[in-house]
């Protein structure tokens, strides 16, 4: 099984752990609270014959938890950059999130954008939400519905697929390092 430390990270009330719970679930919980600090589950998909397992990290979004949020970034291999399409405001914080994934990333990782509550009327015109991933270099978006279901199970497998084309960009004077078939208990 290959992880894939993945960061779900956005303005506060966007719907995060309700992605996160429809992720692994396939439910919805009406019971959410707000996320204080992060919390962790795992997702299990199978994509180009391969078994992945997601290990996510839904993250706080108010302002006073960005700097331990910002710790989780250093290591994730795909991050999900999530606003509510029914709130502009949630938008526009965005910017100041890709300056947070960008002060505490190492390299350019995979950042997929999650316009999340589509089942809501929209405040942002898709131009806009174009032109947000042109600044800054992110490849996928997706309207997603944690209520309804939407483009979920296209999100998981997004996840793997933009994984698997980021670990293939390795250099050619890459080491090969023996590893001696030592196992470890830790996955991600």
């Amino acid at each position: 099984m290959i992880p894939i430390k993945t960061v779900l990270a956005g303005p506060s009330g966007v719907g995060k752990t309700s992605l996160s719970i429809r992720m692994q679930s396939g439910s919805i919980h009406p019971n959410i609270t707000t996320t204080l600090g992060a919390q962790y589950l795992t997702i299990k998909t199978k994509f180009q014959g391969k078994d992945f397992q997601i290990c996510l990290w839904d993250t706080a979004g108010q302002e006073k938890y960005h700097s331990i949020v910002g710790n989780y970034f250093r290591d994730a291999q795909v991050i999900l950059l999530t606003f509510d399409i029914s709130d502009k405001d949630t938008f526009s914080a965005l910017t100041e999130w890709m300056k947070l994934i960008e002060r505490n990333t190492p390299k350019e990782i995979p950042v997929i954008l999650c316009c999340n509550k589509s089942d809501l009327d929209s405040e942002i015109d898709d131009q806009d939400i174009e032109k947000f991933c042109t600044d800054y270099n992110i490849n996928l978006y997706l309207y997603t519905s944690a209520l309804e279901g939407q483009n979920i199970d296209e999100l998981i497998q997004s996840i793997a697929a933009s994984y698997s084309e980021d670990s293939t960009q390795v250099s050619d004077s890459s080491v090969k390092v023996n590893n001696n078939d030592k196992k470890s208990n830790c996955s991600c």
